[in-house]
């Protein structure tokens, strides 16, 4: 089954640009903080990692997948712990 099949997503004729990413998440990367900041502390700020920052924001999870279906519509996240899967569905589009 291809990706997107089983909610039946077909972005054509113009529907990605009226179609946006809502993503909830409670936190994420943590397990890259403690190895960066391993490296920080073992080799210093030479050795520190340049994505790691890309690693922990939640928005990254929405900004790949509106790229993956071609949504091009409002792209946003919500981080609020356990509420962020009611906050998401709950969100006014822009």
């Amino acid at each position: 089954m291809a990706r997107g099949a089983d909610a039946r997503l077909v972005l054509s004729n113009g529907l990605g640009e009226r179609t946006g990413v809502t993503i909830g998440t409670g936190m994420g990367g943590t397990s890259k903080v403690v190895e960066c900041y391993e490296l920080l502390l073992r080799y210093g700020p030479q050795r520190s990692e340049p994505y790691m920052l890309t690693a922990l924001i939640p928005n990254m999870a929405a900004g790949w997948i509106s790229m993956r279906f071609g949504a091009r519509g409002p792209n946003s996240s919500v981080s609020t712990a356990c509420a962020s899967a009611n906050h998401a569905m709950a969100m006014p589009s822009a």
